[in-house]
């Protein structure tokens, strides 16, 4: 690996910023920290600008359930696992139980306008784990060469450089997001004030009262 970076021997790849050999528990797995976010989140920040990762339920399904069934955004085939229902529809309107898919869809960009929304206002928060890829437009996640034309990229300084700007830009993590932990999103946007109280309501159930920094309070 110090070889493959440029480092000159493994003490100087283990001296140097950002480098992390110890793997972090999220929702259930684990995952390793990028060494170039990790060095430098700043730039990464800068990159984004006032841009930001989310993800919009759709289809019925309710912040507050996720919250209280584990508090974990997960992936298709990791729901199919935990003996979680498929039915309902993502953002693109794909039937969950039509594809098992392997990880978790955000996006980049404003946000979305309407419906129930995770947002992550610091892009650092889930891009500094190394098992993401992206694409500027609606691939399904593939990974296979023959589904698409392009490779995913990897750079986080890719997405707001104009890589991303499609409408349908997709931004996939392995597994899933734990929503309540470390990965929590910086802000959850409801669409109604029902849904804000019952949110609200399955966070304190499980004594939270803040996600990251951000204090969980009515508007």
């Amino acid at each position: 690996m110090a070889a493959a970076l440029g480092k000159e021997s493994g003490a100087a790849l283990t001296g140097s910023p950002g480098y992390d050999p110890t793997p972090t528990q999220s929702g259930g797995w684990h995952t390793w920290r990028r060494l170039d976010v990790g060095a430098d989140p700043a730039a990464v920040k800068k990159a984004f600008g006032k841009r930001k990762l989310f993800h919009a339920l759709s289809g019925g399904m309710s912040p507050a359930e996720l919250i209280r069934n584990g508090g974990v955004l997960a992936s298709t085939e990791r729901r199919a696992l935990m003996g979680n229902p498929l039915r309902h529809r993502d953002e693109r309107g794909l039937r969950h139980d039509d594809r098992r898919a392997r990880s978790v869809f955000l996006r980049v960009g404003g946000g979305s306008n309407s419906g129930d929304v995770f947002e992550w206002a610091d892009p650092t928060t889930l891009l500094q784990r190394c098992d993401w890829y992206a694409y500027p437009g609606d691939h399904f996640g593939a990974l296979n060469p023959r589904a698409t034309t392009s490779a995913p990229p990897r750079s986080p300084a890719i997405p707001p450089r104009g890589h991303l700007h499609g409408h349908n830009n997709e931004v996939m993590f392995r597994n899933g997001i734990d929503l309540l932990g470390s990965e929590a999103p910086s802000r959850i946007r409801c669409s109604s004030p029902k849904r804000r109280e019952d949110t609200l309501a399955a966070l304190a159930a499980r004594g939270i009262t803040q996600l990251r920094a951000s204090p969980s309070r009515r508007p």
